[in-house]
C-alpha cells in the first residue's frame, strides 16, 4: 500500500494516510469472450481443475495396501509372493541383470550392497510383472476389456520403474 505522512508525533509514530489507487482494472471492466477448443488445446490442460486423488478402492484393499506401505511386507511373505511369481521364460528381460564378475571384484563392499539391494527391488518387480501377466494372460480369453486397461496399465508403469 502506498502511504503519505500527514505529519509526524516523533521520529517513531507517524500517522498516515492511505492513498487509493483509482485506476480501473481493465480485466475487472471487461467481459472476456470464451475460448475455442484449438485456443484450449494450444494453452495445455488446467492442472487447477484436475483430480487430487485417483479411484476409490475396497476399504479391505486399502487398508492392507496402508499397512504394506507403513510397516513394509514381512521378509518371509515378501520372499515367498517373490518365489510364486518367477519371470516368465518368455519375457527375460524381467529378471534383474547379475552384477559382471570382474565389476564385482573392482567395487567396494558398500556397492556390492547397493547392487544387492536393487537387485531385491527388481526381483519385486518382477514378480509382480509376472503376476500382471499371468493375469493378463487369463483375462485376454474373455472379454473384460476394462479390467485388462487397468492391469495392463499397472504392469506399463511398473515395467518403467523396473526399467529405471
Amino acid at each position: 500500500m502506498n502511504y503519505k505522512y500527514l505529519f509526524e508525533l516523533s521520529d517513531e509514530d507517524p500517522i498516515r494516510e492511505e492513498v487509493v489507487d483509482e485506476t480501473p482494472d481493465p480485466l475487472a471492466v471487461v467481459e472476456l469472450p470464451p475460448l475455442n477448443k484449438e485456443v484450449l488445446n494450444i494453452l495445455g490442460d488446467d492442472t487447477s481443475k484436475a483430480k487430487v486423488g485417483g479411484e476409490i478402492i475396497h476399504k479391505y484393499v486399502a487398508s492392507r495396501l496402508e499397512s504394506i506401505l507403513v510397516s513394509g511386507l514381512h521378509g518371509y511373505i515378501r520372499s515367498s509372493l517373490v518365489k510364486k511369481y518367477p519371470p516368465a521364460t518368455s519375457c527375460p528381460r524381467i529378471a534383474p541383470p547379475k552384477l559382471n564378475p570382474e565389476i564385482k571384484a573392482a567395487v567396494s563392499d558398500s556397492t556390492i550392497r547397493r547392487d544387492k539391494r536393487h537387485t531385491e527391488f527388481q526381483d519385486q518387480i518382477g514378480a509382480t510383472l509376472s503376476a500382471l501377466g499371468k493375469a493378463l494372460t487369463v483375462l485376454l480369453g474373455g472379454s473384460n476389456l476394462h479390467l485388462i486397461e487397468l492391469i495392463s496399465d499397472a504392469g506399463r508403469i511398473m515395467a518403467d520403474l523396473h526399467h529405471t
